[in-house]
């Protein structure tokens, strides 16, 4: 009964805010990367889930019913390990899963394709990485046409996220929203900014006020609510086998 009642506290909000509409934010989970058992830096590459990381998707689908979380509607990346990881969420719900261009990860230039251990020997890792949280308005070298930056993908979700808040029919409904780090770090950082739509207002000092991020790991999920005048993020939402439930606020990069 204290579990129940655990998860019923903390999601009462999403089953009776009419004045308003949940969004969940989830990582994809593991893909299966073109050298197995070495992470790499994937940006657009298109690949698949491990078979590990349908078990994470699966861990997490779990947690989620163990706890009452449901949800309305479902946007995904187009990329094939969040749209895998999508359907996996969405298995037995009924609900159909939408994927979206804009949900995708960015392009990592000549990063791309690299390990770990290869890019951050790359000279424009280290000349990326020095202008700190300025690196948002910019790419790294050699992606050519497909540069993207932070502040270019915010241009492309703010629409995104006013054409959310101005659907009356998602007013006191949950989207679950799987995509990558690169766009949940902009969704997060507009979630921190007071009027992040007013699109006659510049981003640039507005994108460069908020601390560097942690990346995501995979399938961690984050809360967020949207209603007419704001868009908040309430932080890591941490599952357990168990149904019980709890907030942590969401990490940033040590300074020190």
């Amino acid at each position: 009964m204290k579990r129940l009642l655990i998860c019923l506290f903390l999601f009462s909000p999403l089953l009776k805010g009419e004045d308003k509409i949940n969004i969940l934010v989830v990582e994809h989970a593991t893909p299966e990367f073109p050298i197995k058992g070495t992470k790499m830096k994937l940006g657009d590459l298109d690949v698949p889930l491990s078979e590990h990381g349908r078990e994470e998707a699966r861990l997490l689908k779990r947690q989620m019913e163990k706890c009452g979380i449901t949800f309305d509607v479902l946007f995904s990346s187009d990329l094939e390990r969040a749209e895998e990881t999508a359907q996996i969420l969405a298995s037995g719900t009924g609900v159909e899963v939408e994927t979206l261009r804009v949900l995708r990860e960015t392009n990592k230039g000549d990063l791309q394709g690299l390990t770990q251990q290869q890019y951050r020997q790359r000279d424009s890792y280290k000349i990326y990485k020095a202008l700190g949280t300025r690196e948002r308005f910019f790419a790294p070298m050699g992606a050519g046409d497909r540069t993207q930056t932070k502040a270019d993908l915010a241009g492309e979700l703010i629409p995104f996220l006013e054409f959310l808040r101005k659907s009356d029919t998602l007013y006191g409904k949950t989207i679950l929203i799987v995509t990558h780090g690169n766009p949940w770090k902009v969704i997060d950082i507009l979630s921190r900014i007071p009027e992040s739509f007013d699109t006659s207002k510049s981003l640039r000092n507005r994108l460069t006020i908020i601390p560097g991020y942690s990346s995501p790991k995979s399938c961690e999920l984050f809360l967020y609510t949207l209603d007419k005048t704001s868009f908040k993020g309430l932080g890591q939402l941490h599952l357990s086998n168990t149904g019980e439930t709890h907030l942590t606020p969401v990490k940033f990069k040590s300074t020190s």
